[in-house]
């Protein structure tokens, strides 16, 4: 369960918004290939992934068990960068992702 629901979020989660922001912003142009519509794209992946994210949340206090895991560091990370990377509005429109967020977010390992 771990590690089905790790690979999901790297993968159709956080992968997907690297991709979007590096394409979109071209932050790395000056060594690589930034395609604009390669970004867009990723962009709406993670627009699609966004909604299984929260369906899950629904069903389960943490992203893959009713415990926390490293699946919930990966989704931390994925969500912060949607929002602060991507300029999504993941808590406005996704209530059990602001949720989730809101009780992982007082852990004191993600504390500054």
């Amino acid at each position: 369960q771990v590690e089905m629901w790790h690979r999901v979020v790297e993968f159709q989660g956080l992968y997907t918004a690297f991709q979007a922001f590096r394409n979109i912003t071209a932050i790395y142009q000056d060594r690589e290939n930034c395609v604009a519509a390669w970004g867009d794209e990723s962009k709406s992946r993670v627009l699609e992934f966004l909604p299984i994210l929260d369906k899950r949340l629904s069903e389960s206090e943490h992203i893959a068990t009713d415990n926390f895991t490293i699946v919930d560091i990966t989704g931390y990370i994925f969500v912060g960068f949607a929002v602060n990377g991507l300029s999504i509005e993941v808590f406005e429109t996704y209530p059990n992702i602001a949720r989730w967020f809101e009780q992982v977010s007082v852990r004191e390992a993600f504390q500054g």
